[in-house]
């Protein structure tokens, strides 16, 4: 089937809206539309693009990727396995999101679109980035200089930064929001080497733009934006002004993952220091809670390393794995009245759901690596998602973004862009007759 055949534009309408629902309707007071759970006006466009994509026939859909399914397919029977053999009250919730996630990326990763439609909602994506953005911005200078209600988009308070503390949030959690802004940074780099049309040329001031603001949400998950730029500028075809910044970037990241496995394990070390200064640079001022969830997760998956204690049943076992003295230190200290994360993909799995998760888990990942790697062509959709996922990789060190809807939907629309982007390698230089 031609790449580019004319159909109907009711399926990239659709796909346009979602994608635009995904974080917006996040920002937006909307209620939920079921009462206690997390349906929103988004998972409703997503239905609406499921159904297009099905009215839209073969024309539509890309040939199966086998490897994306049963990669995708072993997630969710881990997850299954694991809360059959732990029943717990959230295990059923947990394999129902898990399955949701890994459907919008098997849905979205068989979506055939022309080279134009894919620039398209890039660009889709990345407006929506930037407004969004943009807005948090202006509301976090409200909120900081002029005294303004911290609200959706900057959220004041933290638990570990202190009360007085004000976030760029964009109407999600700072961290998700970070995440949100790592993906924003990677395709406004893709666009930007590009080098045609509006956003191309005003690449460099929308990467300003949406570093600042993923800065200001004082996450963890900013070291994700050193990473994905420095895998970019990797590349054979990164352009000329990324590859200038090559080495620096390579070098900014590698401090970033250090810190990030730094940060992720000492709390596993027997090292506690109790210096409230160290070289006249103030330490351990306050006991961070994320160690200890890190520790109470280690813990539940040595007492259960074949299948954890069960699909979101991390917060109902936590006291158990934790000292009272232990919960004591934290600041605030920590209730077991209150359903806590493992704050960690990764320990996270593994407290969750053994070995058995974990494999599971792995295995879609590679499975992800090897087909974007292997189809990752010049200037293409598919190298930017590459780069976000080995950030995204190592930011689940300390960041849960398994059912992270927006995620997935990135990863998707890359898987499906491979076959072009594949064409696109193996033609000699110069010859566009691929993508004609």
């Amino acid at each position: 089937m031609p790449e580019n055949t004319p159909v109907p534009p009711f399926l990239i309408v659709a796909l346009a809206a979602w994608i635009v629902s995904l974080p917006v309707f996040r920002a937006l007071p909307l209620p939920h539309l079921v009462s206690g759970k997390a349906v929103r006006l988004s998972d409703v466009l997503f239905v609406l693009v499921v159904c297009a994509l099905l009215l839209a026939g073969r024309v539509r859909r890309r040939p199966l990727q086998r490897d994306v399914v049963a990669g995708a397919v072993a997630v969710v029977l881990a997850m299954a396995a694991v809360a059959i053999a732990g029943k717990g009250p959230h295990a059923a919730p947990e394999v129902a999101r898990t399955a949701y996630s890994m459907l919008v990326l098997v849905v979205l990763a068989h979506v055939r679109l022309s080279d134009g439609e894919r620039r398209g909602l890039v660009d889709v994506w990345l407006l929506t980035t930037l407004g969004l953005a943009a807005a948090a911005l202006a509301t976090y200078v409200g909120v900081v200089a002029f005294g303004l209600t911290p609200n959706r988009l900057a959220k004041g308070g933290s638990d570990a930064l202190g009360a007085s503390i004000v976030r760029v949030s964009g109407g999600m959690h700072p961290t998700t929001f970070a995440i949100y802004l790592t993906l924003g940074v990677a395709l406004a780099v893709h666009r930007g080497a590009t080098g045609a049309g509006r956003l191309a040329r005003h690449a460099t001031s929308a990467i300003v733009l949406l570093l600042v603001a993923c800065a200001l949400t004082f996450s963890r998950a900013i070291a994700g934006v050193p990473i994905a730029l420095a895998v970019l500028a990797c590349r054979d075809h990164a352009g000329d002004w990324l590859r200038r910044w090559r080495h620096a970037l390579v070098a900014t990241a590698a401090v970033f993952v250090l810190a990030v496995a730094v940060t992720t394990l000492w709390p596993l070390t027997p090292l506690s220091p109790q210096a409230e200064r160290v070289a006249g640079i103030g330490v351990n001022s306050t006991h961070n809670a994320y160690p200890l969830h890190h520790l109470g997760a280690v813990r539940m998956f040595a007492a259960h390393p074949v299948a954890g204690v069960g699909p979101g049943a991390f917060g109902a076992h936590f006291c158990a794995y934790t000292s009272a003295a232990e919960r004591g230190r934290t600041t605030p200290p920590l209730r077991c009245d209150v359903e806590w994360d493992p704050h960690s993909l990764w320990l996270g799995a593994a407290a969750h759901g053994g070995l058995i998760l974990l494999g599971g888990w792995l295995a879609l990942y590679v499975v992800l690596l090897r087909r974007l790697t292997a189809s990752a062509g010049r200037r293409s959709l598919v190298a930017v998602a590459v780069a976000a996922l080995v950030a995204l990789i190592v930011d689940g060190a300390h960041v849960d973004w398994s059912h992270v809807k927006f995620v997935w939907a990135f990863l998707g629309l890359a898987l499906g862009s491979a076959g072009t982007d594949q064409r696109e390698r193996e033609a000699p230089v110069g010859d566009t007759a691929a993508t004609r």
